[in-house]
């Protein structure tokens, strides 16, 4: 995918609202890759750009058609179920002989051993890659840091 801006009028007259400020992210074809990032980081908008359902400002370019766009699938399942819907999707991706590509938007960091990789996002951009242990062990470090802010204003 190429450079991607989304904007949206804002609720008062002041302007726009930029929730993608250039992401720019290539997945792999023939993967299960999953995005991570906080509530309202863009992720969400991606997928839509993707899809063709938000009009990007910087484009929105998918190469090959067998592509699931899968937004949040777990967020009400329990773990049993959970683990049935990611094992599906992987098993669709492993037996598609890289035909299908899986990109998946989580918030549930168990998921991403199933990742062949994985992506941060904060404030529209992309701000990490790397494989599902690389991004979990990057989200820890920065719940560690903000632990740590917490505390040391605290005391």
């Amino acid at each position: 995918m190429n450079q991607a801006c989304v904007t949206f009028p804002r609720g008062d007259a002041d302007g726009v609202v930029r929730a993608l400020r250039g992401a720019s992210l290539r997945v792999p074809r023939g993967t299960l890759f999953m995005l991570l990032g906080p509530n309202g980081c863009g992720k969400s908008t991606l997928l839509r750009a993707l899809a063709g359902l938000v009009k990007t400002d910087a484009g929105a370019l998918v190469e090959e058609p067998e592509l699931l766009l899968l937004d949040e699938l777990t967020t009400f399942l329990d773990e049993a179920d959970q683990r049935g819907v990611i094992e599906a999707v992987r098993r669709a991706v492993d037996e598609s002989d890289g035909r299908v590509t899986a990109l998946w938007v989580t918030h549930r960091l168990e998921e991403l051993e199933f990742a062949d990789g994985a992506a941060y996002m904060e404030d529209g951009v992309v701000v990490k890659l790397g494989t599902g242990k690389d991004i979990r062990e990057f989200i820890r470090e920065k719940q560690d840091q903000k632990r740590h802010v917490v505390a040391s204003r605290e005391n």
